[in-house]
Protein backbone atom coordinates (compact mmCIF):
# COMPACT_ATOMS: atom_id res chain seq x y z
CA UNK A 1 0.00 0.00 0.00
CA UNK A 2 2.73 2.33 0.76
CA UNK A 3 3.97 1.66 -2.99
CA UNK A 4 1.10 2.30 -4.29
CA UNK A 5 1.03 5.62 -2.17
CA UNK A 6 4.24 7.13 -3.10
CA UNK A 7 4.07 5.85 -6.90
CA UNK A 8 0.80 7.84 -6.71
CA UNK A 9 2.14 11.25 -5.21
CA UNK A 10 5.46 10.91 -7.11
CA UNK A 11 3.38 10.99 -10.50
CA UNK A 12 1.51 13.75 -9.22
CA UNK A 13 4.02 15.63 -8.76
CA UNK A 14 5.69 14.70 -12.06
CA UNK A 15 2.91 15.64 -14.01
CA UNK A 16 1.58 18.98 -12.09
CA UNK A 17 5.58 19.28 -13.15
CA UNK A 18 5.43 18.88 -17.03
CA UNK A 19 1.81 20.90 -17.08
CA UNK A 20 3.72 23.84 -15.77
CA UNK A 21 6.66 23.37 -17.86
CA UNK A 22 4.07 22.91 -21.36
CA UNK A 23 2.59 26.01 -20.33
CA UNK A 24 5.39 27.97 -19.92
CA UNK A 25 6.50 27.23 -23.36
CA UNK A 26 3.89 28.61 -25.42
CA UNK A 27 5.38 30.14 -28.83
CA UNK A 28 3.58 32.67 -30.59
CA UNK A 29 3.87 32.68 -33.78
CA UNK A 30 6.40 35.36 -35.70
CA UNK A 31 3.56 37.42 -36.83
CA UNK A 32 2.20 37.59 -33.33
CA UNK A 33 5.60 38.51 -31.97
CA UNK A 34 6.13 41.43 -34.51
CA UNK A 35 2.38 43.16 -34.37
CA UNK A 36 3.00 43.08 -30.69
CA UNK A 37 4.34 46.70 -29.39
CA UNK A 38 5.97 49.29 -31.13
CA UNK A 39 9.83 48.63 -32.05
CA UNK A 40 12.67 51.26 -31.52
CA UNK A 41 16.06 50.54 -33.45
CA UNK A 42 19.11 49.94 -30.88
CA UNK A 43 21.64 48.73 -33.12
CA UNK A 44 22.43 49.14 -36.52
CA UNK A 45 26.04 47.57 -38.05
CA UNK A 46 27.57 46.95 -41.20
CA UNK A 47 30.53 44.51 -42.06
CA UNK A 48 32.99 44.94 -42.94
CA UNK A 49 32.87 48.79 -42.17
CA UNK A 50 32.52 51.52 -44.77
CA UNK A 51 34.75 54.22 -45.08
CA UNK A 52 33.56 57.87 -43.65
CA UNK A 53 35.81 60.85 -43.75
CA UNK A 54 39.13 59.44 -42.45
CA UNK A 55 36.77 57.21 -40.53
CA UNK A 56 36.16 53.30 -41.21
CA UNK A 57 32.21 53.14 -39.48
CA UNK A 58 30.83 49.65 -38.41
CA UNK A 59 28.51 51.29 -36.00
CA UNK A 60 25.76 53.15 -38.05
CA UNK A 61 23.82 53.38 -34.85
CA UNK A 62 26.18 55.62 -33.61
CA UNK A 63 26.34 58.15 -36.60
CA UNK A 64 22.68 58.53 -35.50
CA UNK A 65 21.48 61.87 -34.60
CA UNK A 66 18.96 61.91 -31.26
CA UNK A 67 15.98 62.91 -33.49
CA UNK A 68 16.14 59.52 -35.64
CA UNK A 69 16.94 57.27 -32.59
CA UNK A 70 13.14 58.03 -31.19
CA UNK A 71 11.95 56.86 -33.93
CA UNK A 72 9.88 53.43 -34.11
CA UNK A 73 7.90 51.45 -36.15
CA UNK A 74 4.64 49.74 -35.28
CA UNK A 75 3.46 46.61 -37.36
CA UNK A 76 -0.13 45.64 -37.94
CA UNK A 77 -1.41 42.15 -38.39
CA UNK A 78 -2.95 43.07 -42.02
CA UNK A 79 0.57 43.18 -43.48
CA UNK A 80 0.90 47.34 -43.36
CA UNK A 81 2.94 49.43 -40.76
CA UNK A 82 4.12 52.79 -39.83
CA UNK A 83 7.24 54.44 -39.01
CA UNK A 84 6.56 57.08 -36.45
CA UNK A 85 9.23 60.04 -36.32
CA UNK A 86 8.43 59.97 -32.40
CA UNK A 87 8.36 62.73 -30.21
CA UNK A 88 11.46 64.31 -32.06
CA UNK A 89 11.40 65.04 -35.74
CA UNK A 90 14.70 66.11 -37.47
CA UNK A 91 13.15 68.20 -39.96
CA UNK A 92 9.42 69.79 -38.98
CA UNK A 93 8.37 69.45 -42.16
CA UNK A 94 8.48 66.29 -42.66
CA UNK A 95 5.07 64.00 -41.80
CA UNK A 96 5.09 62.48 -38.67
CA UNK A 97 3.92 58.98 -40.00
CA UNK A 98 4.87 57.06 -42.91
CA UNK A 99 3.48 53.94 -43.80
CA UNK A 100 4.84 51.03 -45.77
CA UNK A 101 3.71 47.33 -46.31
CA UNK A 102 5.77 44.01 -44.98
CA UNK A 103 5.35 40.42 -45.19
CA UNK A 104 6.92 37.19 -43.36
CA UNK A 105 7.84 34.48 -46.38
CA UNK A 106 10.26 31.21 -46.17
CA UNK A 107 8.69 29.78 -43.54
CA UNK A 108 8.62 33.34 -41.62
CA UNK A 109 12.31 33.51 -41.78
CA UNK A 110 11.99 35.93 -44.26
CA UNK A 111 11.13 39.79 -43.39
CA UNK A 112 9.92 41.62 -46.54
CA UNK A 113 9.58 45.37 -46.42
CA UNK A 114 7.71 47.18 -49.50
CA UNK A 115 8.53 44.19 -52.10
CA UNK A 116 12.09 44.95 -51.70
CA UNK A 117 14.67 42.15 -50.98
CA UNK A 118 14.25 40.53 -47.83
CA UNK A 119 16.18 40.44 -44.23
CA UNK A 120 16.49 37.07 -42.42
CA UNK A 121 14.91 37.01 -39.38
CA UNK A 122 17.63 35.98 -37.00
CA UNK A 123 15.38 36.39 -33.75
CA UNK A 124 12.01 37.46 -33.04
CA UNK A 125 11.02 37.05 -29.67
CA UNK A 126 8.58 38.88 -26.93
CA UNK A 127 11.44 41.59 -26.67
CA UNK A 128 13.91 41.05 -29.21
CA UNK A 129 13.85 41.40 -33.28
CA UNK A 130 17.04 40.85 -35.07
CA UNK A 131 17.32 41.16 -39.03
CA UNK A 132 20.51 40.73 -41.50
CA UNK A 133 20.81 41.70 -44.82
CA UNK A 134 23.67 41.37 -47.35
CA UNK A 135 23.67 44.32 -49.56
CA UNK A 136 26.07 46.11 -52.69
CA UNK A 137 28.16 48.61 -51.04
CA UNK A 138 26.18 50.61 -54.12
CA UNK A 139 23.58 50.83 -51.84
CA UNK A 140 25.16 51.90 -48.85
CA UNK A 141 27.13 55.79 -48.11
CA UNK A 142 30.55 55.26 -48.07
CA UNK A 143 30.22 51.27 -49.88
CA UNK A 144 32.16 49.65 -52.68
CA UNK A 145 30.22 49.16 -55.51
CA UNK A 146 30.33 45.25 -55.97
CA UNK A 147 31.47 44.57 -52.24
CA UNK A 148 28.97 42.85 -50.40
CA UNK A 149 28.04 43.81 -46.80
CA UNK A 150 26.40 42.52 -44.16
CA UNK A 151 23.90 44.79 -42.70
CA UNK A 152 22.33 43.77 -39.16
CA UNK A 153 19.14 45.92 -37.50
CA UNK A 154 18.88 45.21 -33.90
CA UNK A 155 15.30 46.33 -32.45
CA UNK A 156 13.60 46.08 -29.27
CA UNK A 157 10.23 47.38 -27.63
Amino acid sequence: MKKLMLISVCLTILLGACDKEESKEIKKSNTEYLTTGVWYLRAFSINPGVVIGNNTVTDFYATLPACEKDDFQKFYANGTAVTDEGPTKCDPSNPQLDDFTWSLEVNETKLVFDLNQPYDLNKLDANNLILTRVVDGSEIFGGISGQSYKVTLSMTH
